[in-house]
C-alpha cells in the first residue's frame, strides 16, 4: 500500500518554481500534477551520504555494534519483568506492568542517505528502483526481495540499492513499494539531473525482522526523496500509521434483510492531529451471502455507513524532524459479511 506523506508547513507545491528550473520543456509543468509535495523544514543536508566503501564499512560497525547492545539491553530489560504479588490487587499489577513498560530499552537512531540506482527498463531487474517505461515511473521495488513476515514489507540487499557500494551482504535494507510518477518526455530529458537518495536509520529489534550477529546488520527505510537539479520535488516517507480509535459501521438493514454482504475500500487524508479528512469511496462490492463462490459485483449499498465509520478513526500523528505530517490518500478496507 502506497502512501503519500507531506510536511504541514510548507509543503504546498508550487507550479511556478518548477517552470523557472525547467524553462526549456514547457510539458514539465504537468509531471506533478498529483503534488507529491515537500518541505523547506526538512533538513535533509543534515544526514550523510554514504557514497564510499569506507564509510559504509564505519557506519556499518557502528548498526551492528547499535544492534548487538540493543537486542542485550532489551534482553535484560524482559528478565526484569515483574511479577504479581499474591497480596497485590490486579489494578496495582497493571500500573507496576505500565511503568516497566515504559523503561524499554530504545535504540538510539542512526540515520544517513543512501544514492538509490535508476536503471532504465524493468524487465531485467538489476536493482531495487527502476524507470518503467510503460507506466511512466520510477517504481522502487524488488522481484527479487522476499515479503518480510510481519506486514507488506520487502528486504533488499544494500547492494540492489545502491551499486557502487560493495557491502558484501552486510547491511539488509526493510522498505515499501513506492512510485514516483515522471513523463518519459522528462526522463529521458533529464535522467543525468534526477537523484533518488533514500534516507535509512537501524531498525529496531525484532526477532523475525533481522539476524544480529557480528555479520549483518538491519536498516530500514525512513523517508525517500526525489530531486531534479538538485532541488526537492518530492518526499514519501515509510512509516506506519497507528490506529487510536476505530468503530465498526452500523450493517445497513435493507442489505441484511436481503443477506448481501460486501466490502467498501475508501482513501482519505489524516491531518496533523490524527483526524480523518476528505474521505470518499475507491471501491465497493456486493454479493448475496448464499453464493459465496460468486464473483463480488460494484454497489454502492455500503457506501455511506463506511463513510460515516471512516469519518471517526483516528490514528496516532507521524512527526518527522518536530514537524507533524500531513498524510494523504491513506487506504482502508471495511468489510460486511452476516455470520450463518
Amino acid at each position: 500500500m502506497e502512501m503519500l506523506y507531506t510536511l504541514n508547513s510548507m509543503f504546498n507545491f508550487r507550479k511556478n518554481s518548477l517552470l523557472l528550473l525547467f524553462t526549456s520543456l514547457l510539458t514539465f509543468s504537468y509531471i506533478y500534477a498529483q503534488e507529491d509535495s515537500y518541505s523547506e523544514n526538512y533538513y535533509e543536508e543534515e544526514v550523510p551520504l554514504i557514497d564510499s566503501d569506507k564509510l559504509l564499512e564505519l557506519m556499518t560497525e557502528q548498526l551492528i555494534d547499535q544492534h548487538i547492545k540493543h537486542k542485550n539491553a532489551l534482553l535484560s530489560w524482559e528478565t526484569n519483568t515483574p511479577e504479581m504479588d499474591v497480596w497485590m490487587k490486579e489494578s496495582e499489577y497493571l500500573e507496576l506492568l505500565k511503568q516497566w513498560k515504559s523503561n524499554q530499552p530504545n535504540v538510539p537512531k542512526i540515520r544517513f542517505k543512501l544514492n538509490v540506482d535508476i536503471p532504465i527498463g524493468c524487465k531485467k531487474r538489476i536493482s531495487a528502483a527502476c524507470y518503467d517505461v510503460e507506466e511512466e515511473a520510477i517504481v522502487i521495488d524488488h522481484e527479487y526481495s522476499r515479503k518480510h513476515e510481519v506486514g507488506e514489507r520487502l528486504v533488499t540487499n544494500l547492494s540492489l540499492i545502491d551499486s557502487s557500494l560493495s557491502n558484501e551482504g552486510k547491511l539488509l535494507v526493510e522498505h515499501e513499494i513506492q512510485k514516483f510518477n515522471m513523463p518519459r518526455d522528462a526522463m529521458r530529458e533529464y535522467q543525468q539531473d534526477i537523484k533518488l537518495y533514500a534516507v535509512v536509520s537501524n531498525g529496531v529489534y525484532r526477532d523475525k525482522m533481522a539476524d544480529y550477529s557480528r555479520d549483518y546488520a538491519w536498516i530500514e527505510v525512513e523517508d525517500w526523496i526525489l530531486k531534479i537539479k538538485n532541488e526537492i520535488v518530492s518526499f514519501k516517507a515509510s512509516v506506519d500509521l497507528v490506529p487510536l480509535f476505530k468503530v465498526q459501521p452500523v450493517y445497513p438493514r435493507r442489505a441484511l434483510e436481503r443477506g448481501i454482504s460486501g466490502y467498501v475500500i475508501v482513501a482519505f487524508k489524516v491531518n496533523e492531529s490524527g483526524s480523518i479528512e476528505d474521505p470518499y469511496v475507491v471501491e465497493g462490492k456486493c454479493r448475496k451471502s448464499s453464493d459465496r463462490d460468486e464473483d463480488y459485483n460494484d454497489c454502492t449499498t455500503f457506501n455511506s455507513a463506511t463513510l460515516r465509520a471512516a469519518e471517526k478513526l483516528k490514528y496516532q500523528p507521524v512527526i518527522r524532524n518536530g514537524i507533524a505530517l500531513v498524510i494523504e490518500d491513506v487506504v482502508h478496507k471495511y468489510s460486511y459479511s452476516i455470520s450463518d
